[in-house]
């Protein structure tokens, strides 16, 4: 062997030696921040609804950078690390880089951000301040100088694919960002310059953009699970919707009651739930939650929440998605149900129609035995038609509240021109006697 083999190997030696040692400290780094940050793991596993190698990777990153990822002895040390640890939930680092992507954002070197605790007594006005980097995942955020034990709380939202709502304010030469949950702030970041915003709005868009698609997904999954349901399960609906007071069903301002005490935090509500209500229907349901009978609130919270429990047990259908599968079945299911019971009352009516729906209301402002104007005589009606699948379509997600805002109205046109024309007919037809 000559000398520059020797040399060589020499070479070698030391080189694959030094990448050990490199992978080695990168392998210690990885494993004292498990150890130092195991209980914020934890939480946040809790606070995110997420398993812990995916918690894991959001502190681990949080405190060293996504950058690390690119990084090969980092790499290979965090793949190794996590076989170590059994945490077998990513099988390879560009599944790791994928899932990073898809779910986390980073804001690095921000001037400074705020997060509102209310349980904080200690810190002015219930706002916390810090400056540096924040890290967001399924709604949990966490900051390089506050720990996962003071924020936990703010946001327990642990739905996935989570939205987020955010405003923008330019004051004092500083750009605010607000981030929302139910309408209030309870996060703000403070950029200043216009480039640093729009880098985070960016991040905060294409995050997003992520979570709407698999938001559509799911929504879409759903349809095909309710397209075919079990036997079982549409008896279980339909006797549901047999135990609960049927003004529920047919007055459409109650019917909102329902729709919001299911909806108001569920996930996918915004594939399901009137956008603009989203918005502006706090004070109008506390309105409409005051006027109910004494203890029907609490008594209609109960139901839905066993319903819940029931449905979880019957179904595949994933838990955060069961309170969006309830009222989709629901909307299915009522149509039916009251189509049915107005088709057995009055069905003989309509028997040779076969038209537009204004041949319908035509024959419904015929029917002498009731009162056409009355308000469950129209909802029962309403849903007939909606079954009939005759209506024009409507924006309203809710599509009972705007079929029968319609229906209503043509029922009232109609009965007032056929009334009309009966006294138009009388007068035309009869000698007018003058009575002594």
């Amino acid at each position: 062997m000559n000398g520059s083999s020797i040399n060589d190997n020499s070479l070698l030696k030391a080189l694959q030696e030094e990448i050990k040692q490199k992978r080695r400290i990168a392998y210690d780094q990885i494993e004292n921040q498990f150890i130092q940050n195991k209980s914020s793991i934890d939480k946040v596993a809790r606070s995110a609804d997420c398993s812990l190698d995916q918690a894991f990777l959001f502190c681990l990153f949080h405190h060293t950078g996504t950058e690390k990822l690119d990084e090969g002895n980092f790499s290979s040390a965090l793949m190794k690390y996590l076989g170590d640890q059994k945490m077998m939930e990513f099988i390879s680092i560009q599944e790791i880089k994928s899932f990073i992507n898809d779910n986390f954002m980073f804001f690095e070197n921000v001037d400074y951000f705020e997060s509102i605790n209310e349980y904080l007594h200690h810190v002015e006005n219930g706002w916390s301040f810090s400056d540096g980097d924040v890290s967001i995942f399924n709604n949990v955020y966490l900051f390089n100088r506050l720990t996962i034990d003071d924020f936990e709380h703010i946001l327990n939202n642990k739905e996935p694919n989570p939205i987020h709502d955010f405003q923008v304010e330019f004051d004092d030469d500083f750009y605010r960002i607000y981030f929302l949950n139910n309408s209030k702030a309870v996060l703000r970041i403070r950029v200043k310059n216009e480039e640093q915003k729009n880098q985070i709005i960016k991040k905060v868009n294409k995050f997003d953009e992520v979570s709407k698609r698999n938001r559509l997904k799911d929504h879409y999954l759903l349809e095909i699970e309710i397209d075919n349901l079990e036997s079982d399960i549409v008896r279980l609906f339909n006797n549901f919707i047999g135990e609960i007071p049927r003004v529920y069903f047919l007055d459409f301002q109650s019917h909102r009651v329902i729709e919001y005490i299911i909806l108001e935090r569920a996930y996918l509500k915004e594939l399901l739930f009137e956008a603009h209500l989203l918005s502006t229907t706090k004070s109008m349901m506390n309105h409409l939650i005051s006027i109910q009978p004494e203890g029907s609130i609490a008594y209609l919270i109960g139901v839905f929440e066993s319903l819940e429990k029931i449905v979880a047990r019957k179904t595949d259908v994933d838990i955060n998605l069961i309170p969006a599968f309830m009222w989709m079945v629901l909307r299915k299911q009522v149509i039916k149900y009251f189509a049915n019971e107005w088709k057995e009352r009055f069905g003989i009516y309509f028997k040779s129609i076969d038209g537009d729906y204004i041949d319908f209301i035509k024959a419904y402002c015929e029917i002498q035995e009731i009162n056409i104007l009355e308000e469950e005589n129209i909802s029962l009606f309403t849903y007939f038609l909606m079954n009939k699948k005759v209506l024009p379509p409507v924006k309203d997600l809710n599509c009972y509240f705007g079929h029968y805002v319609f229906v209503e109205k043509e029922v009232e046109l109609l009965n007032e021109i056929i009334t009309q024309e009966k006294f138009e007919n009388k007068l035309m037809q009869k000698p007018i006697t003058k009575k002594m």
